[in-house]
């Protein structure tokens, strides 16, 4: 798992990044292609009214048939 640390004012603070390794890309994009309209209400909820890092999006409720992981994957295209 990774993970980026940094600091604001004296508190040091660690945010674990998505584990995107495991993502079959393949059988991703089939499902997306199932999913528009529920992925593109998932962005708007992670980027409206105010942009969500993935410490708070990952606990946003993903589409069907997704992991909030797959989801990051499609929408940041890491």
């Amino acid at each position: 798992m990774k993970y980026a640390f940094y600091m604001s004012r004296h508190e040091v603070v660690t945010i674990r990044k998505p584990n995107l390794s495991k993502i079959d890309s393949k059988t991703l994009f089939e499902r997306y292609n199932h999913n528009r309209k529920d992925l593109e209400r998932y962005r708007q909820a992670i980027n409206y009214p105010q942009y969500l890092p993935w410490e708070k999006a990952r606990f946003v409720a993903p589409p069907p048939g997704m992991t909030s992981e797959e989801v990051w994957f499609l929408i940041r295209g890491n």
